[in-house]
């Protein structure tokens, strides 16, 4: 047996005295499990009338704004706009580089509520950890996710922000808790969750102006020609206070009767009048 250059030993024409033992090694690498990072939904269309509130939140999220133990509540009624706020910022925040990642979870809280568990299972798995890795305590789920989270932001060069949405109680966010600066969470709620550690910025209905505003710019969502968004500003205000500012109500009188748009009148029709835009039973059906 001789040595040569190489990265092993050549038996080749050797003479061996007593039993010979070779040893045989294979490496398996797992394929890297792939990460989703931009898991937030798409930013509402027609959003508008809240750049105050957009712009409270993101002072509120900013990872160099010391702001506590880094978990924002956006608190308020049903139908208010949690939701879309809440997109609509961190869409805005990544647009402006103050997150590497963002991840998103509707929690159910007011029609059936995700546990904990299957919340931080879905985070980990977003953030890279196979499935059959999960532990099974959510109690080490949580920490494995902490560690994920300044995993991924150390690795991606910035803080991640989560959004959980639609929370109910305290028990369904505290797992999801950041465990230092390199994660955000932002909370959407109808309660203000005490006794949860967390910036609270309660959100109101819009203003009449705004209310218009959004109701126009969802006509124009639905249909780009349609008419009716400037022909009777006086019925364009009637459905706006009709909707008591609640966004919810806005986005669906506008939907529900918008569909309307597509029998637009023809040449000797009596068309249809900006005030049929919507009643009272629709504006009901959607507060």
């Amino acid at each position: 047996m001789e040595q040569y250059g190489g990265d092993h030993l050549d038996f080749q024409n050797g003479v061996f005295h007593g039993p010979v033992v070779g040893k045989h090694e294979e490496h398996h690498h797992s394929p890297a499990v792939p990460t989703a990072l931009f898991g937030l939904p798409p930013r509402p269309p027609g959003f508008t009338g809240r750049d105050a509130e957009v712009d409270a939140v993101l002072a509120a999220l900013d990872p160099g704004g010391g702001s506590g133990a880094g978990v924002v509540l956006s608190a308020g009624m049903g139908g208010v706009g949690k939701t879309a706020l809440a997109v609509a910022a961190g869409h805005a925040a990544l647009a402006r580089g103050r997150f590497a990642g963002a991840l998103f979870v509707d929690l159910l809280g007011y029609s059936t509520p995700v546990p904990p568990e299957t919340a931080l299972g879905s985070m980990l798995r977003a953030l890279g950890v196979p499935a059959e890795r999960l532990p099974a305590e959510t109690r080490d789920l949580a920490v494995l996710y902490r560690s994920m989270l300044h995993r991924r932001a150390a690795e991606h060069g910035g803080p991640i922000l989560v959004v959980a949405d639609n929370a109910s109680s305290v028990d369904q966010v505290e797992p999801l808790l950041p465990g230092d600066d390199r994660g955000r969470l932002l909370i959407t709620s109808r309660d203000v969750l005490h006794p949860l550690p967390a910036r609270r910025l309660e959100l109101f209905v819009l203003s009449p102006a705004s209310s218009v505003a959004l109701l126009v710019a969802q006509l124009r969502v639905n249909d780009p020609a349609d008419p009716r968004t400037g022909a009777d500003p006086a019925a364009l205000t009637r459905v706006a206070e009709l909707c008591a500012g609640l966004p919810l109500a806005v986005r669906g009188a506008a939907s529900a009767r918008g569909r309307g748009s597509a029998r637009r009148k023809r040449p000797g029709d009596p068309g249809r009048k900006s005030s049929t835009l919507v009643d009272r039973r629709s504006v009901v059906n959607y507060g």
